[in-house]
């Protein structure tokens, strides 16, 4: 089982519509190829999680690479992992604008804003924490 971790600038402003337009797609090849993660999207960044085995993992990377959607791509981490974070996930979403102002505050408080959104992590403990944070301030009343 491996992980990648990677972050991108996206080439236009990302709305709830066009992330929906992602993930859907994502979802479709990802079931395909055995391939698990999250994405999580601000208005102009994006930051995604993908588990499975080497090749897979290593072949939806290179597609996203050459995905004109995606700019300034960023390597966070690759390796091999003994726990999947995301098996029961092909693709989870999780948009960090206009959905949930509260959670985004508070997200631009510990971890900064870029562009007017959170900044999303490029050092993989604190991309796993992001993804941390963002469960338990939604799960918390």
């Amino acid at each position: 089982m491996y992980r990648l971790i990677y972050k991108s600038k996206s080439s236009g402003p990302i709305s709830k519509e066009n992330l929906r337009d992602i993930l859907y797609t994502s979802l479709e090849t990802n079931r395909a190829d055995g391939v698990n993660g999250a994405l999580i999207a601000t208005h102009s960044h994006f930051l995604q999680y993908l588990e499975g085995d080497f090749d897979h993992v290593n072949e939806t990377f290179f597609r996203i690479v050459k995905d004109p959607r995606h700019l300034d791509i960023k390597l966070v981490s690759f390796g091999s992992v003994e726990k999947a974070l995301f098996s029961h996930w092909s693709m989870k979403g999780v948009g960090i604008f206009d959905l949930n102002l509260e959670l985004e505050n508070k997200l631009k408080q510990q971890y900064g804003e870029e562009e007017g959104g959170v900044f999303l992590p490029t050092d993989e403990p604190a991309a796993l924490s992001l993804l941390g944070d963002i469960d338990i301030i939604k799960n918390t009343p």
